[in-house]
């Protein structure tokens, strides 16, 4: 009877971190920050080699919904800023900004602290070069994602995010000067997400 009693207790005090750690069920927002790494691209025309990537900055933000059986979709703006050089062009600033429609699935691995989650996403980046290589270019784009998020117990509906993701446009991007090759870009980010309407977690009972 006490082996049962203390079963029983212990499933009860369990029930928070479990209503906590739900996946997403109706409208959320995210924010994210983090560091993106522009790899070398290919030189198709205006000069030669390869223009030589280095890391810059990356932002974005998101709204989606969550069907609460793992499935989110949503959409995304981000905003991307690198520098690279060579080619024949000297340095030169990468900024772009892109919008994408991402379909993810947070996994269920048992634990209240943490969800890993996966997906894709297909969109459109805008390219915007300026010193070395000049101009604008846009281009249909594709990226997948791996992250995991972890709730915040003291506010309900709340996870901070971990983020890898890689960004690859998927058409050449000619500007004034030069024609360039497709982007490949990986970014780190550290966010937060916020899911709406998510209960607080109900109160254990006394103990028996």
């Amino acid at each position: 009877m006490k082996l049962r009693s203390a079963l029983v207790a212990a499933s009860l005090l369990a029930l928070p971190a479990a209503a906590i750690a739900q996946p997403v069920d109706g409208l959320y927002v995210g924010a994210g920050a983090g560091y993106n790494y522009l790899q070398n691209q290919s030189v198709k025309a205006g000069g030669s080699g390869n223009v030589n990537g280095n890391g810059g900055f990356i932002g974005l933000a998101s709204v989606g919904y969550g069907f609460g059986n793992g499935l989110r979709v949503e959409l995304q703006g981000d905003y991307r800023n690198s520098d690279h050089n060579g080619g024949g062009f000297g340095g030169s600033t990468n900024q772009t900004y892109g919008a994408f429609v991402n379909g993810l699935f947070d996994f269920d691995v048992g634990s209240s602290i943490v969800y890993p989650y996966a997906g894709v996403g297909l969109g459109f980046e805008h390219t915007q070069e300026s010193r070395g290589i000049s101009g604008g270019a846009d281009s249909p784009a594709g990226q997948a994602i791996l992250g995991v998020s972890f709730p915040i117990a003291s506010v309900p509906g709340l996870s901070g995010t971990a983020e890898y993701r890689f960004m690859t446009t998927f058409s050449n991007e000619t500007f004034d000067n030069a024609k360039l090759g497709p982007q490949y870009n990986h970014a780190g980010l550290l966010g937060l997400r916020y899911a709406f309407g998510t209960a607080p977690a109900p109160m254990p009972p006394p103990a028996p």
